[in-house]
């Protein structure tokens, strides 16, 4: 019986929710994974409960996960593992997840020698994000079929948009400004805006006469398509741990203008697969933009030089050093031998499959009840976020968040 690891991500289906699946998809040949979102143990603390008695780990991959286990286990913790990706202000979510973790891990040797300061005799690791190379590879895309006009020059950012209110560490008043200073000198300009949130801020572009697209939430298997039919990738953020973004647009041979932040100064490279700049500075952004823009020999060379800079990024390289934290805090034989079996708990492909889609489902409840959409557009974006779950499973999803499902009954 391999080793049981509760992993515990805030968000099932964004940037987090992808490490967890790639951590999962690196190790299951030597653990078994739990892959639970936050919002169904907050909902459901009867499952985490049951869950921490036989783990042999906890991995929380972002610190608030670590504050819901402090305020929701009613058990024993077993060793806890916590990745915290950037900070803004070191609050007390990042202190509940210095006091509680046996190991911290950090995006970067700089963020880890930050929080190393942040919270002294901590145990601090680098692990890099990575990029999965099969799926972000340059594909053929019709760019009419986009809805964007033969000729045009097309920057793009990933994200959402409610992801600036955090102190606006996105840096979308950057962005805009940016994007403004561009239109009016090469008025061929076509933004391009993935992720939900942006109708507001592309109806300001519009009105200056600069056209922009707003693809929404778009299903994981569709963005190669997307980073391929820009011609750079936009990044005009204050503070990211990453973001995996611009390691999936250079694998896809999309160039990236972006600001000294998170993995940039290691990973772009100005004038091989882009360029960058200092925080907040417009000038210079919109300047690479530009120069991007006018030179088409330049374009070819650093769309040439894109996917190369990012191929020792993979991510069965970038996690390889965490199987040492890993192999060091499970202690062995496995709590799992010790207590009653719990069917969901030992089917840990059916358990994610249906946590995943209850976790859709919350969050596009949360947006129905906020009312950030239309609700065809939710229907349209949760059904998105369903590809691929079998009918099965999100009806267990529903009857989860019931509180029907799972069985708690131990199985003979």
């Amino acid at each position: 019986m391999k080793p049981l690891v509760l992993l515990i991500v805030d968000n099932g289906f964004w940037a987090i929710g992808e490490i967890g699946r790639q951590i999962v998809r690196r190790f299951r040949h030597k653990y078994d994974f739990l892959f639970l979102p936050e919002r169904i143990l907050s909902r459901r603390p009867d499952m985490l409960n049951q869950v921490l008695w036989r783990a042999d780990l906890a991995f929380c991959l972002n610190e608030s996960g670590a504050a819901m286990l402090r305020d929701s286990a009613a058990v024993a913790l077993p060793p806890l593992v916590t990745w915290i990706h950037h900070v803004t202000s070191w609050n007390d979510e990042h202190r509940a997840a210095a006091r509680m973790s046996q190991f911290l891990v950090a995006c970067t040797p700089s963020w880890r020698d930050r929080i190393a300061g942040y919270a002294p005799g901590s145990q601090v690791a680098s692990i890099r994000h990575g990029v999965d190379l099969d799926m972000f590879a340059p594909r053929a895309v019709s760019r009419q079929a986009f809805g964007i006009a033969p000729g045009a020059f097309v920057a793009g950012f990933f994200g959402a948009r409610g992801s600036d209110q955090d102190a606006g560490r996105k840096g979308m008043d950057v962005l805009l400004a940016v994007f403004r200073r561009v239109a009016a000198a090469a008025p061929n300009l076509h933004a391009v805006f993935v992720g939900p949130g942006w109708e507001p801020f592309a109806s300001e572009l519009r009105a200056t006469g600069a056209r922009a697209s707003i693809f929404g939430f778009v299903p994981r298997s569709r963005l190669p398509d997307i980073y391929s039919l820009l011609d750079v990738y936009l990044v005009t953020a204050r503070v990211e741990g990453g973001p995996m973004t611009v390691l999936e647009s250079l694998a896809c041979a999309t160039p990236v203008v972006a600001t000294r932040v998170g993995l940039v100064p290691d990973v772009v490279i100005d004038g091989v697969n882009g360029f960058t700049a200092e925080i907040g500075d417009v000038e210079t952004l919109s300047a690479a933009l530009l120069k991007i823009a006018a030179g088409v020999e330049l374009r070819k060379a650093i769309r040439s030089g894109s996917r190369p800079s990012v191929e020792k990024y993979s991510w069965n390289d970038t996690l390889a050093p965490l199987e040492s934290i890993l192999d060091g805090l499970i202690r062995l034989p496995s709590r799992r031998k010790e207590q009653p079996v719990l069917a969901w708990i030992e089917d840990v492909d059916r358990t994610y499959t249906v946590c995943l889609a209850a976790d859709c489902l919350l969050n596009t409840l949360a947006g129905m009840r906020k009312r950030r959409a239309p609700l065809w557009r939710s229907f349209r974006v949760l059904r998105h976020m369903l590809e691929g779950v079998p009918l099965k499973d999100c009806r267990r999803a529903l009857s989860l968040l019931r509180g029907h499902w799972p069985p708690p009954t131990p199985v003979s």
